[in-house]
This record gives C-alpha cells, structure tokens and sequence, in this order.
C-alpha cells in the first residue's frame, strides 16, 4: 500500500457526507480531486466529460450545488457564468481517478479505499462485542496514566518548568507517534473526515488498542520511576520515551488501515 501523505491528500482532500438516495453518504469535492490529480482539462469541462464518459447519474453517484460565493469563473457554453460543485461519492471518486492512470491517480484512489475501509470499521464496531472489551479495557490505564501524569506535572514544575501543563498532550502524541504509522498527526486528521469520531481511540483496531493498553502502562511506570530516582523532569520524559520505543521495537510499528490480528496476547507486563 502507498504511504499516504499527511500533507497532501488529507488536507487537498477532504471527505464530507452528503445525502444521496436518501443516505449520509461519504462524498468528496470533485474538484478537489481534480486538483490533486494536476488535470489539465479545465474542471468543469473534464467533469462533465466523465459523467457522460461513464454513465455516472446524478443522484445516485454525485449531486451538485450551486456556489454562489466562489471567485472562480468558469464559462458554461455560451450562458454566461455559472459555477458548480460536484460532491461525488468514493466510489465515483476512485474511479475517476483510476482512469487518469499516473501515480496521483493511484495514490488518491488508495486514500479513498482506506476512508471506506475506515467508516465500515468504524460502523461494524457498535456490533462487535470484543472490540468493545478492548476499547473498555483501555479507559483504567489511561486514567491511572492521567493521575501519574499530574503528579509528573508538579513535580517539573517544582523543578522550573513554566509549560509543564503540556506534558499531557506531549506524552500522548508521543506514544501515537511511537506506535502508529502517520502517528498523532495523521490520526487526529482522519478523524476529521468522520464525525462520529470522539477520541482517536475509535479509529484503532481491537489489537491497537491492546498495544495503546501497554503503551499507557509502561508510560506511566516509567515516570513513577523516573520521579522515585528524582531524575531531571526533562530525563523522566525521556525515559518513557525510550521505554515506550523498546516495546515498538519488539512488536513492530502498526500501520493505521492494517488490522490483521498477528498475536492478540502481545502483552508486556509493565508493572
């Protein structure tokens, strides 16, 4: 699978839900595509083009709204102006862009396949009981984290430090970086394309939430140990870190869209 970019296609991209045959369908700008897909045709030409091309319907595999505010211009026959936006339906979007056939073309398609991927998942998981049990699993080792946390932010403030506050979202960035292909970052942009979306958490598979589990456990050992020597606050930090680095080392970095459960017992005993 092609590594998707952050930078690129989440942010060119977006995917937005729209209502098509009377479902919130996923859906995204066409003329995003275009874009990304460094089309020559002028959009509205090379849309419509296709729509006629591949007897896609409107309705069923787009629909279209005028944009009133948009300052581009684009020359409709001989009817004066007249600018719309296409949302077109993943389905639509992959194979508009599987018949450019170039490398963005299949780079845009394979995103469009992982955001599908990821709103079955994400649907399906309401029925999956041990997924659930996971995701349960995963709320006590995050609090005790939080509380050893807290106690770690005192102590480096009690040693200087005037933006000790942040070590609660710079130690959860930290083990999403560690663990995840794309890390945080592209985590927390994902998110975005769904709304039902409430913590990163709910994009993870039931194994990624065992090795999240471990994460967590060993994260907040190491600073309960570091604090015990009373290390430098900094040197505490860093300690969790490699910690947390030598438990990815074993089990290996998680690609987001792979989900296949190789050893769901991968557990460390971190206490």
């Amino acid at each position: 699978m092609s590594k998707v970019k952050k930078s690129s296609i989440d942010q060119l991209i977006p995917v937005n839900f729209q209502k098509i045959e009377h479902d919130n369908t996923q859906t995204v700008n066409a003329r995003n595509v275009h874009e990304f897909l460094e089309v020559k045709t002028v959009f509205v030409n090379w849309i419509q083009r296709n729509i006629k091309r591949y007897d896609f319907i409107e309705g069923i595999d787009y629909v279209c709204f005028p944009n009133l505010e948009s300052k581009i211009e684009e020359k409709i026959g001989s009817g004066g102006h007249n600018i719309k936006e296409y949302y077109v339906s993943l389905d639509m979007a992959k194979e508009l862009s599987m018949v450019q056939n170039n490398p963005k073309g299949k780079e845009v398609r394979q995103y469009f396949i992982q955001c599908a991927k990821t709103l079955d998942r994400i649907t399906s998981r309401k029925f999956n009981l041990d997924w659930k049990a996971a995701r349960d699993k995963s709320i006590r080792p995050q609090l005790v984290k939080t509380d050893t946390i807290k106690i770690f932010i005192e102590y480096a403030q009690s040693q200087g430090s005037k933006s000790a506050k942040r070590y609660y979202e710079n130690i959860q960035k930290m083990e999403y970086n560690a663990l995840f292909e794309g890390g945080y970052d592209y985590l927390n942009l994902l998110s975005m394309n769904f709304p039902n979306i409430k913590t990163l958490k709910d994009l993870l598979s039931e194994n990624q939430l065992f090795t999240l589990i471990n994460a967590d456990m060993i994260a907040e050992k190491a600073l309960k140990d570091g604090m015990d020597l009373k290390m430098d606050y900094h040197d505490i930090f860093k300690l969790a870190k490699k910690r947390v680095l030598d438990f990815v080392e074993l089990i290996g970095k998680s690609p987001i869209f792979d989900h296949r459960i190789e050893d769901k017992n991968i557990l460390v005993n971190a206490r």
